[in-house]
């Protein structure tokens, strides 16, 4: 069962976070596409997301959008 997105835990999302990503995983089938990412961004930060192919970005924007539901971890976006 995955613990749902959105923790109010002042030791993982501080008020400065505009995205905190804690331990996030998804598979698909038996293939792991995110295993254990882990994720902050400021406010005010411009950030690039790079990596190569199959890398997991798409996976995790998607996930951040909540498009897809990964199988653990915790998203936070600030809005």
């Amino acid at each position: 069962m995955m613990e749902r997105y959105f923790v109010n835990d002042d030791n993982f999302i501080n008020s400065s976070d505009a995205i905190s990503i804690k331990n996030l995983v998804k598979f698909y089938g038996n293939i792991n596409a995110l295993n254990g990412v882990d994720l902050k961004v400021n406010r005010g930060e411009i950030y690039g997301f790079l990596g190569p192919n199959g890398a997991g970005k798409t996976t995790t924007i998607r996930c951040m959008l909540d498009l897809i539901r990964p199988q653990g971890g915790w998203i936070s976006v600030w809005d």
